[in-house]
């Protein structure tokens, strides 16, 4: 149950709220009181594929809150009383029921509690941003902002600005980019610190399809993000 996702992203991950990209599968009762267990992981390779340290802020979720992962690596928020804290979801409870999830031992010490506890826990979906406009220019992407990868260069990426990406909201959320009637799918996946809110970067090869020119430095688009998670 890791935040690799969020590594590059610490204080968005500690905060007492926080936010997170893609289509989710919301828990809706955000105040019904379920069991919390606790688990340390030791590394273990979680459910949505990668390593869970016993240090993450991380939780497994049920089968049915799993949802097959297409929850994986989204914020839920978790409260037993007090403040409320974001954990990653990372790993699937197959012994968990009835809405109950499994946090990593890092939690464990934040709560100061042990053994299983009250809590309560959700995640929420925000509605989707459509028709941002501004200009879009060219970038060779290196690193992604959100999970530390290295990018391929065949990937069609955008890169937001420090606004728009908004603390990580927006982290590999689809978004949909439209210039002179054509319209391209690209990827959060950077960040532009220059780009004032509304310009975006895109890659070179994403570029040159949307503009069809290899030579076009800066153009006017329209952008939106279908849907936004948090």
């Amino acid at each position: 149950m890791q935040s690799t996702r969020f590594s590059l992203l610490p204080a968005f991950l500690l905060a007492l709220v926080g936010a997170t990209s893609g289509a989710v599968i919301p828990r809706h009762n955000a105040s019904e009181v379920v069991t919390a267990i606790f688990d340390s992981p030791n590394g273990a390779i979680g459910a949505c594929g990668f390593a869970i340290q016993n240090a993450d802020f991380a939780i497994a979720l049920s089968p049915e809150d799993f949802a097959d992962g297409a929850n994986c690596g989204k914020p839920a928020f978790v409260s037993n009383g007090g403040a409320e804290i974001t954990v990653t979801v990372a790993d699937i409870c197959n012994e968990c029921t009835n809405g109950g999830v499994k946090l990593t031992s890092g939690v464990e010490v934040l709560t100061g509690q042990t053994g299983p506890i009250p809590v309560t826990w959700h995640i929420k979906v925000f509605p989707p941003v459509v028709n941002n406009t501004g200009a879009a220019s060219p970038f060779t992407p290196t690193a992604d902002i959100c999970t530390g990868e290295l990018i391929p260069s065949t990937e069609f990426v955008v890169a937001l600005s420090t606004t728009d990406l908004a603390g990580g909201v927006n982290c590999e959320n689809e978004v949909d980019i439209t210039f002179k009637g054509k319209t391209i799918s690209t990827t959060a996946r950077a960040e532009c610190a220059k780009c004032a809110p509304g310009e975006i970067q895109v890659s070179s090869n994403a570029f040159a399809s949307l503009t069809g020119s290899s030579s076009a430095k800066s153009v006017e688009v329209v952008w939106s993000i279908p849907t936004v998670g948090v």
